[in-house]
């Protein structure tokens, strides 16, 4: 993959389209790819990898942060839900199981699960397993796509939804946890452009899409692109990678189910 000026790596997901919107207008050429596929675009590309990238991956290869795109959530985060039993908060759970492609969230659900007095444990989970898992008693903590169908599976009182970015500033303190930020040594290149994506904010055109990608309602669809912050914040990247890296040398989630039927994480 031949270096390309003004390329910058994104990922395909439905919080990206007002970044995706607003990319296109100021003429930066967009390379989509998964947060698994990125430890080999930075290996591959070097010097001239320039993305929104995983923090754990920031931390890994040591990567040049840079004035950008990132994403992160300040109390609220509807695709960031704890499914729990009944009307139980999830600091009364005795085990909460983490959808596991994310290292970063299984991270900072590692920190308040020790604040709690919980245990972690990583699975793959989808919304419709995750209330039958709630109903039979257990927590579990739903990330992305998964995360914004939840509100639509939940029906009953049986089982209760909580934000995990209000968890996270009730129980760790925090003002906002962050995910991925714009990172790598071809940013350089670029930085004018990037310069100028200072606020970056839904439009009525993203919402429309995301509900129509996601088949979630329009008032969901629209809380969970404005829930989602993307505008660079100095503040809450530095908190969050400090968390990250106490959290990262700290704890090893166990699996919840045997490894043959359960997958890797990525580093998002």
């Amino acid at each position: 993959m031949a270096p390309v000026e003004a390329v910058y790596v994104t990922q395909p997901y439905a919080h990206l389209l007002p970044l995706v919107r607003l990319a296109g207008r100021l003429g930066l050429r967009l390379v989509y790819a998964k947060p698994s596929e990125t430890p080999w675009l930075i290996e591959s590309l070097g010097g001239e990898y320039c993305g929104l990238t995983p923090l754990p991956l920031i931390l890994r290869y040591g990567l040049e942060v840079h004035p950008g795109p990132m994403v992160w959530v300040s109390r609220c985060s509807p695709s960031l839900v704890v499914l729990t039993p009944g009307a139980v908060h999830p600091c009364g759970c005795r085990r909460l199981v983490v959808t596991s492609e994310s290292v970063a969230t299984l991270t900072y659900a590692s920190l308040i699960g020790e604040a709690c007095g919980f245990r972690v444990e990583s699975a793959r989970v989808d919304a419709e397993s995750a209330v039958t898992l709630a109903r039979s008693g257990s927590c579990v903590l739903l990330i992305g796509d998964e995360g914004v169908k939840a509100w639509t599976r939940v029906t009953d009182g049986r089982v209760g939804l909580y934000e995990f970015a209000r968890l996270a500033s009730e129980v760790l303190g925090v003002e906002g946890l962050a995910f991925a930020a714009t990172a790598g040594g071809g940013c350089r290149r670029i930085a004018r452009l990037l310069s100028r994506l200072t606020r970056i904010q839904p439009s009525l055109m993203d919402v429309l899409r995301a509900s129509r990608l996601l088949r979630a309602p329009l008032p969901l669809a629209s809380r969970y692109l404005g829930c989602t912050r993307l505008t660079f914040n100095r503040e809450v990247l530095e908190a969050s990678l400090g968390l990250l890296s106490t959290g990262l040398s700290a704890f090893q989630p166990r699996a919840a189910i045997p490894s043959s039927s359960s997958t890797a994480c990525s580093q998002r």
